[in-house]
């Protein structure tokens, strides 16, 4: 059986630490959702495919098959923004939680019972929410692809 107030004095005793392990976790987190967002994508369109060509076996019509692999790619396109957009969410509630233990480790409970701690707290995780997404875009990898060739000094 699990003893409550036993995980409670321990995570009080080592909030500073579980709210810096928590942060990095969010930030890793961040990094990961490009992958799962990709790998909905592919798996929807594995999908699609395997559908659609038993489908083609099965009936071979071609208006039906053309539906089912459209509505295949809009299916596939729709679960990776949501995938995308719940990857977010999940890390910004990380982002908050780990703000919380952090401040709670370092200042004590009262200085977040304040509007100025609380407002810190809040805007901790926007700002590092923020950061988290604006570092997993700057990956390599995620350069834009340009038609024009760069431009060379001429000596």
């Amino acid at each position: 059986m699990a003893d409550v107030p036993q995980y409670f004095s321990l995570i009080s005793d080592n909030a500073f630490l579980i709210g810096a392990v928590l942060i990095a976790a969010g930030f890793l987190l961040s990094l990961a959702g490009r992958a799962m967002t990709v790998l909905a994508l592919a798996v929807g369109t594995v999908a699609t495919t395997f559908v659609a060509s038993t489908e083609w076996l099965q009936s071979h019509d071609l208006m039906f098959t053309l539906f089912v692999v459209v509505g295949g790619a809009i299916a596939s396109i729709l679960v990776a923004i949501v995938v995308k957009h719940g990857t977010l969410a999940v890390e910004f509630f990380l982002f908050l939680v780990a703000w919380f233990l952090l401040l709670y480790g370092w200042v004590g409970l009262a200085y977040l019972s304040a509007p100025v701690g609380a407002a810190l707290w809040i805007v901790a995780a926007f700002v590092c929410t923020f950061f988290a997404e604006r570092a997993a875009r700057l990956l390599p990898g995620r350069g834009r692809i340009s038609a024009v060739a760069p431009r060379t000094k001429r000596a």
